[in-house]
């Protein structure tokens, strides 16, 4: 029998607790039976556990144990459940749970552990829907208005989760072919029999031959949705009808948003200083829950065009993707057409070189579910933005890896629809109201101009007493002192070692010699750290001392030719470090893919990086301020 054509056991438990090896044991058992698409028959075992429910669980469930105190012990049911489940597939909304729970009861009860294959919905439906918010069974029976009438009881569950289990199926044979290929690639790191539920879709979808759908393109071996622009197509004689006021009443009648006291004569005032020609700056403070969002953004649509470009800065991505789920709805409502483009870094975009490159059979573990997730959401995603995807694909690091670089664009000239940045920025350039946030307007505020060439841009800033700190730690060099010195020692002892070895395995004379002068060189770089740490710490020590005794000092804290004498310094060392690691690696001998070369290059990377924070830190900008941070050992409050 074809798995395909295999009854698929949908199991939930409700248990006294999570622990079988702590004494926690079986209250009910739910069992939904699929077959194709099809509920056969469902199961609803109450269960005796021969001790006393805690108050916790019997809220949560709402099984008492009076309700138990006439059922059956797991003993007595437990051979006619295990052959229920015999020649199925088990599944189960964390199977990890369920069927680790119930493989030890049968044991205890004299029956065999349970080995039947079984299948994980969580897992699934992270990977075929990754921009849910949640995959708890109540969010997606929300989100999928499954049959679920009581959360939280175990028949309720199986029912809930043998519906997920068809939409799942339903979706991954809808997908591309050259996707669902793509994840039976990866499945083998799936859990349990996940993998055969992937050969199994594809195989369905083989024999069904659904033509490919027009907004899916196919390019290299990659299904991604067709991204579409839409010009403005507003007639500005509308909007001339308008002023805020009557656009607001009319906003609140034909929509779910609520006027809120004040809110108007705030829309009223931002309304006056955009027309305005003589005010090029206001502001204006409002308590929370005013409802300043749509005070400001009200006004915006009705100056906004894609000529005359309203910018709004929100002070994080939280904020931001609030503000354009209020404006998605907003457009919905509004008598005219108002287009609107998020502005994000080119690091929250997927680049599909990246992907078309990333070896999949190299991927293991999380970074593999989570590039299962990425095939699907490339045919789903007009944007590619990241922050699309769930929380739980956004952890670890594949994705940054997937990213544009920061001054990359994507490589395929003769596709450019397929290119998520350039398309981006088109679409910026065509919408009347730009979203981004503080963070990225530090940032790119050069690029924004660009979005309109003639420069007629207006700037609303929400939470405007954010944007300075924002802004200031975009500037902000740092260079951890103590860090680096430690970081340098460590590593001059990893070099010693490794000429140690050399010299007790050596085949040919002298093969430490360039290790030697790397050592030396290495050396310089700590003890001219370590100077300029005692140094620096000795003229805090005195500016203290003078504190204390009432004397408050006048000019500089630290002597800056002192200063500038030392940074020449302890460059020139570090350009001396550099010269040594290049002559080792150009020694015949060396093999650059030895695990020792390879921690040297990554840590001459690092320090490269180190240093040249250290050399910006000798700016002479005029509107450059310096901080010197002491850490006292053993004060764990400073």
């Amino acid at each position: 029998m074809g798995f395909k054509d295999r009854i698929f056991a949908v199991v939930d438990l409700e248990t006294t607790g999570s622990s079988y090896k702590n004494g926690d044991r079986i209250i009910q058992i739910g069992i939904t039976f699929v077959q194709h698409n099809t509920i056969l028959q469902e199961y609803d075992f109450k269960v005796n556990p021969g001790k006393k429910i805690p108050l916790m669980i019997e809220q949560l469930t709402g099984i008492s144990n009076a309700d138990v105190k006439d059922s059956p012990y797991f003993e007595d049911i437990a051979e006619y459940v295990f052959n229920l489940l015999e020649e199925c597939v088990f599944v189960a909304h964390n199977i990890g749970f369920d069927y680790r729970f119930l493989s030890q009861s049968f044991s205890d009860a004299g029956l065999q552990e349970l080995i039947i294959p079984g299948m994980d919905t969580v897992e699934l439906t992270k990977i075929l829907y990754p921009t849910l918010d949640s995959y708890r069974l109540s969010d997606l029976s929300r989100h999928f208005e499954l049959t679920h009438l009581n959360i939280h009881d175990a028949a309720g569950d199986a029912r809930a989760t043998a519906e997920l289990l068809l939409q799942l199926k339903e979706k991954a044979v809808s997908l591309p072919l050259v996707t669902l290929e793509k994840l039976n690639q990866l499945s083998n790191q799936t859990q349990r029999n996940n993998a055969d539920f992937f050969a199994m879709c594809l195989e369905m979808s083989r024999e069904q031959r659904a033509p490919l759908s027009p907004d899916i393109h196919i390019a290299n071996g990659l299904a991604v949705r067709k991204v579409t622009s839409l010009n403005e197509q507003t007639d500005y004689r509308a909007k001339e009808m308008y002023n805020t006021e009557k656009l607001w009443q009319d906003i609140v009648s034909n929509s779910s948003f609520q006027s809120r006291e004040g809110q108007s004569d705030m829309m009223t005032q931002i309304e006056m200083f955009l027309n305005n020609k003589d005010e090029s700056a206001f502001a204006i403070e409002a308590p929370a829950g005013f409802g300043k969002t749509l005070a400001y953004v009200v006004p915006a649509i009705l100056r906004a065009d894609p000529k005359n470009k309203v910018i709004i800065a929100t002070s994080t991505l939280l904020l931001q993707e609030q503000l354009e789920t209020v404006m998605t709805g907003l457009q919905k409502t509004l008598p005219f057409h108002v287009a609107f483009a998020t502005l994000s870094s080119r690091k929250h975009l997927i680049s599909l070189d990246k992907v078309e490159k990333t070896d999949i059979a190299e991927l293991r573990g999380t970074e593999a579910l989570v590039m299962m997730s990425v095939f699907v959401w490339l045919t789903e995603t007009e944007t590619g933005n990241l922050s699309e995807l769930s929380a739980s694909h956004r952890m670890g690091t594949l994705l940054d890896t997937l990213t544009y670089d920061f001054e990359e664009n994507d490589s395929r000239d003769k596709e450019r629809h397929l290119d998520y940045f350039t398309h981006h920025q088109k679409k910026a350039k065509e919408a009347s109201i730009l979203i981004t946030n503080h963070a990225y307007l530090s940032h790119h505020f050069e690029d924004i101009k660009c979005y309109s060439p003639d420069g007629a841009l207006t700037l609303i800033v929400d939470e405007a007493h954010r944007l300075a700190s924002i802004y200031k730690d975009k500037e902000k060099v740092s260079f951890p002192l103590s860090a680096v010195k430690r970081k340098v020692l460590k590593f001059s002892n990893v070099v010693r070692d490794y000429r140690e070895h050399l010299e007790q395995n050596a085949k040919i004379a002298f093969p430490h010699y360039e290790l030697i002068n790397l050592e030396f060189a290495m050396d310089q770089v700590i003890h001219t750290l370590a100077e300029l740490e005692v140094q620096l710490a000795a003229q805090v020590r005195e500016t203290q001392e003078s504190v204390k005794e009432g004397h408050y000092l006048e000019g500089e804290f630290i002597d800056s030719a002192w200063f500038r004498r030392f940074s020449r310094k302890l460059l020139l060392h570090f350009e001396e470090l550099k010269l040594m690691e290049a002559r080792f690696m150009e020694l015949e001998f060396t093999d650059k893919e030895n695990p020792f070369t390879r921690r040297l290059s990554g840590f001459l990377e690092t320090m490269e990086t180190r240093m040249s924070e250290f050399h910006a830190i000798q700016s002479n900008d005029f509107y450059s301020y310096y901080s010197l941070k002491v850490n006292h050992k053993g004060d764990s409050k400073t």
